[in-house]
């Protein structure tokens, strides 16, 4: 329940403040006078985003205060850390600035926007002018027959919310468990691999050492063919045959001897270093075969550091690190039945939900549809017809029907969806009935009603009064309209107007505390008394 409200340099306000009672409140005025400020300041209040342009003009800031009686929000403010005493009373606070930046306060405690819109639901709703428009918003009428129904959508909804987890549990679980498949295969793959070379710790190193001999050894045995070539080329048996000559030369002549036995030297000398370069070659032959199988070697041993290293230790480690792996991965339980047997289960839980939930809309139904039926009738509607309807749809959150709300407006006329309705009056009165037949089910302490009375007649306007007089008792009613038939029900009376001082003009909000007050603000309504600004 709303119990006070403060307003500073707002719109035309420049201090006022309200104090407000239970039951009908009715809140009247010139068009043009203000009566808007109260819905602008209660919205604010609600987390309505800034606007500078409602500051007063010449003011730097404006300022909102609201008390309310509401324990149902007592558990979001021990959410956010709020303190309260026991009374129970939250006070809500709204600072603007012309910066256009603002602050908002909880029980003088600074907090987020979003903590006003949590606690909005609980605090008043705010029934403009058009917040008949809601009957055509998807939801909107599951939601009001669920309510009225007391339907057992919760344990259906957490239910679905298991479902809705074990499934997503068990598509996550296929992917891991293809995950789990390839990184098997990629263990399996890599240690394959490296056993397959079987590298020892320490092994390219002397690989290459005994690689890089080779290497060398080769370099130099083409140098010796090439000498062997040349030698070839001079040809030793020509150069034995200039041996011998010159031997008998010297067997004739003693002066040729010591030159035949240098040259005999030499020719011997030319065959030993012929046949060990000749033994060189070809035990080099011998070695390419072991060049090549170490250049292969190498090569195996370089990609497997490159891809596991980068020395052979590593490459070493990681096939033991994939064996321990793989064991471990081989060792897990990658068996869907228990949970296909918990899904199966939640499953068959969701549907009785899903059943008995349908079938307290259904038992529900026509009780609610009667109800609606029989307050459109006194709200001058004598031949409307109202009627709540179902239809399958997909499973979801919501349940396995969506709700329709039908209207027959006239005898004779076909049924139609409320969103084709074209009567803004008669939604309006189906609004209102609505609100009636809801009556002690609302979790909201307050609805405001801005001219609610819009789009109807002075007739209908004194059921209307009636019926918000009614909707009073179980809930504080606050509306603002230009019927003196709704007025006079009121259980309480605040006039709004406008004052003319010094060349300002500044709105009032008055509590009209006496009978001859309200008498002579209804006789203006009605017309009866002429119509002026006060002046002071």
């Amino acid at each position: 329940m709303l119990l006070r409200l403060f307003i500073k340099n707002l719109v035309l306000v420049e201090t006022c403040e309200i104090l407000f009672q239970p039951g009908f409140t009715v809140i009247t005025g010139e068009t043009g006078a203000g009566k808007s400020i109260i819905l602008s300041s209660l919205s604010l209040l609600l987390g309505q985003r800034q606007d500078s342009s409602l500051i007063r003009q010449g003011a730097s800031s404006s300022s909102i205060e609201a008390t309310f009686n509401i324990p149902k929000v007592l558990p979001l403010l021990d959410e956010a850390g709020i303190t309260y005493d026991d009374s129970q009373e939250v006070t809500i606070r709204r600072e603007l600035l012309a910066s256009g930046k603002s602050r908002a306060f909880v029980n003088d405690q600074v907090v987020q926007l979003s903590l006003l819109k949590k606690l909005a639901p609980f605090l008043i709703e705010v029934s403009g002018q058009h917040a008949h428009i809601e009957l055509t918003q998807h939801g909107k009428p599951m939601d009001i027959l669920d309510c009225y129904a007391d339907s057992p959508i919760e344990p259906f909804q957490e239910s679905y919310r298991n479902l809705l987890a074990l499934k997503k549990l068990k598509s996550d679980f296929r992917l891991e468990k293809q995950a789990l498949i390839r990184k098997i295969e990629t263990a399996e793959r890599e240690i394959e691999e490296i056993e397959k070379i079987n590298p020892q710790e320490g092994e390219d190193d002397e690989l290459f050492k005994e690689y890089s001999e080779l290497a060398t050894i080769s370099q130099s045995v083409e140098q010796l063919v090439e000498i062997v070539l040349i030698l070839d080329g001079t040809s030793l048996s020509d150069i034995g045959r200039a041996k011998n000559l010159l031997e008998r030369l010297g067997q004739k002549n003693e002066s040729f001897q010591a030159t035949a036995a240098t040259f005999k030297e030499a020719y011997s000398q030319l065959q030993q270093i012929t046949f060990e370069l000749n033994r060189t070659i070809e035990s080099n032959e011998d070695s390419q075969e072991r060049f090549t199988q170490l250049d292969e070697r190498l090569k195996a041993l370089h990609q497997l550091k490159k891809k596991y290293g980068p020395t052979l230790q590593d490459v070493i480690d990681w096939k033991e690190k994939q064996k321990d792996a793989l064991k471990t991965m081989l060792g897990q339980d990658v068996s869907e039945e228990e949970l296909d047997e918990k899904l199966a289960h939640c499953e068959a839980i969701t549907s009785k939900h899903a059943k008995a939930l349908s079938d307290a809309r259904q038992l529900a139904s026509a009780r609610f549809s009667a109800a609606i039926t029989d307050e459109l009738h006194q709200l001058n509607m004598p031949s409307a017809l109202f009627e709540v309807g179902f239809m399958p749809q997909e499973r979801s959150s919501s349940g396995d029907e969506a709700v329709q709300f039908w209207l027959t407006p006239n005898r004779g006329e076909s049924k139609v969806l409320i969103q084709e309705a074209a009567s803004g009056g008669e939604i309006a009165r189906l609004w209102l009935a609505i609100k009636c037949v809801m009556m002690g089910k609302n979790p909201v302490g307050t609805i405001l009603f801005d001219e609610v009375d819009a789009n109807i007649g002075g007739q209908t306007a004194t059921v209307v009064g009636r019926k918000l007089k009614e909707l009073g008792k179980s809930c504080q009613v606050l509306a603002v309209s230009h019927f003196a038939q709704v007025a006079s029900h009121a259980d309480a009376h605040l006039c709004i107007q406008k004052v003319e001082h010094d060349m300002r003009t500044t709105t009032h909000i008055r509590h009209l505390d006496s009978q001859e007050k309200r008498e002579e603000e209804l006789n203006r309504m009605k017309g009866l008394s002429p119509v002026a600004e006060l002046v002071v």
